[in-house]
């Protein structure tokens, strides 16, 4: 069994990276929001990558729309376990891993506590417009399905028996 590392290195490993990408999807959201305007495409990459601001009441490829009360509060409570389960890793991938997770979480929260609806801006073709918190969440949500896969593999574990 590992020791548990101190407690600057248990909070940092976690918290500099849910704070960076709260601080990454806020400022950028303030910036497009200044910036451009809803529903106009600004290529960056011909045909391939736009800035598309659309505001989106509902969650992940706008599911249930108009919910921001109750999606307000899955968030809250998702991000409670999360920080509750970064602070009691031991594991530093797992630490960095829940880290951006919770930053991607806040920072949608925050869109919907202040103002109902997130905004996304990232638009790809034949995709959902997205923003820097959904891409934090899914990098952690499919790093943390490949260490389960990898974990279970190592333990003699298969989906075939």
């Amino acid at each position: 069994m590992k020791a548990r590392p101190p407690l600057w290195q248990r909070v940092g490993w976690w918290l500099v990276p849910a704070a960076l990408v709260l601080a990454a999807d806020q400022g950028t959201k303030a910036w497009v929001a200044a910036h451009l305007t809803v529903g106009t495409q600004t290529w960056l990459v011909p045909n391939l990558l736009s800035l598309t601001p659309l505001y989106n009441s509902g969650a992940a490829f706008s599911l249930l729309p108009h919910q921001a009360l109750w999606l307000g509060v899955i968030g809250v409570v998702a991000a409670a376990v999360v920080a509750v389960v970064a602070w009691r890793t031991a594991e530093t991938w797992l630490a960095v891993t829940l880290g951006l997770l919770l930053g991607g979480i806040l920072g949608n929260l925050i869109d919907r506590l202040t103002g109902r609806q997130v905004l996304d801006f990232i638009k790809l073709p034949h995709w959902p417009a997205f923003n820097v918190a959904d891409m934090a969440i899914t990098v952690a949500a499919v790093v943390l399905v490949v260490e389960s896969w990898l974990s279970a593999r190592s333990k003699g574990g298969t989906s075939h028996q």
